[in-house]
């Protein structure tokens, strides 16, 4: 695939404002790049959503040492969580070629729009974490649902 000049340094700011994003909020990226894919390269749909989690991986790689390095991590919960999103993201692929652009389209608004709200909302987050059996089903189903719906939109998990 050729691409001119103009557009892949379109598309080199798209990947430095996926990458700034990841690195100051924890997002995948995937909402910057996806956008970019299809403004810039004019890139099919469900194409541009496939490809962005290529992007969002080696993004989430990179901040993810960083984050690790800072000591910023809850092992525990990234067992669990991951126990649940790698199902989960196996579904979310599959839908992907399910459903309709439409939907495809309304879906990524939808996650946008609610992510963005919820920003304004202060969450408490002062407490200490409990494990128990309880906590570890929920986070299972929470990694199942977010699993799917970022490997269905081509985002990174941590917009939700």
């Amino acid at each position: 695939m050729k691409i001119e000049r103009n557009r892949a340094l379109i598309l080199m700011a798209f990947g430095v404002g996926a990458g700034l994003l990841s690195g100051m909020f924890g997002l995948g990226g995937g909402i910057i790049i996806i956008p970019g894919l299809m403004f810039a390269l004019k890139m099919d749909q469900r194409l541009a959503h496939g490809t962005s989690l290529g992007g969002v991986f080696l993004i989430s790689c990179a901040s993810f040492v960083t984050y690790w390095t800072h000591d910023e991590i809850d092992w525990r919960v990234v067992l669990w969580l991951s126990i649940g999103s790698v199902s989960g993201s196996l579904i979310g692929a599959k839908l992907l070629s399910i459903v309709s652009k439409k939907t495809l389209t309304v879906s990524f608004i939808a996650v946008l729009v609610i992510a963005g709200v919820r920003m304004f909302f202060e969450i408490d987050a002062s407490g200490v974490m409990i494990i128990d059996a309880l906590t570890v089903v929920w986070l299972i189903v929470i990694g199942v649902a977010v699993g799917a719906i970022a490997g269905m939109l081509g985002i990174g998990g941590g917009l939700m």
